[in-house]
């Protein structure tokens, strides 16, 4: 059945996992035309390690890549411009860069490429963002 004709009865969230579950829960009733796709945690934090990666491993053999770790701060940035005061990082976002869904553990995926963002740029809003996130997520995880 397409989404268009769906309801929210229609959908199971366990089945589906939360990002397709919320991907979904915007796209029911709208023309395809309408319906949006967001940008989840997992997603953004692990293609910002590998934009880094790509940048490392580049540059190892005398080419250079800016763009790619631009790309990748510009990724840690977006996420530490709407991390929460409790240290939760966004769990979705639009194209534009708007929060669609504020809460999930799936933001922990943030953590290590903000790591790798103040190794190499020795700023320290990003060490400050990435403990705090750390303190979140292990105390949410472990208790």
């Amino acid at each position: 059945m397409p989404l268009e004709t769906m309801t929210k009865d229609d959908l199971d969230g366990f089945m589906m996992g939360e990002v397709h579950y919320e991907n979904a829960l915007d796209k029911l009733g709208k023309p395809k035309s309408r319906a949006r796709l967001y940008n989840d945690a997992c997603n953004l934090g692990t293609g910002a390690e590998m934009y880094f990666e790509s940048y490392d491993l580049l540059e190892s053999i005398g080419i250079h890549k800016p763009e790619y770790l631009n790309a990748a701060i510009a990724t840690c940035d977006l996420a530490i411009k709407t991390q929460g005061d409790d240290g939760c990082f966004a769990k979705l976002w639009d194209d534009d860069g708007n929060v669609r869904a504020k809460n999930g553990t799936v933001g922990c995926f943030f953590v290590h490429p903000i790591l790798i963002a103040y190794r190499k740029t020795g700023d320290e809003k990003y060490l400050h963002s990435a403990k705090r996130a750390f303190d979140f997520y292990y105390g949410d995880l472990s208790g």
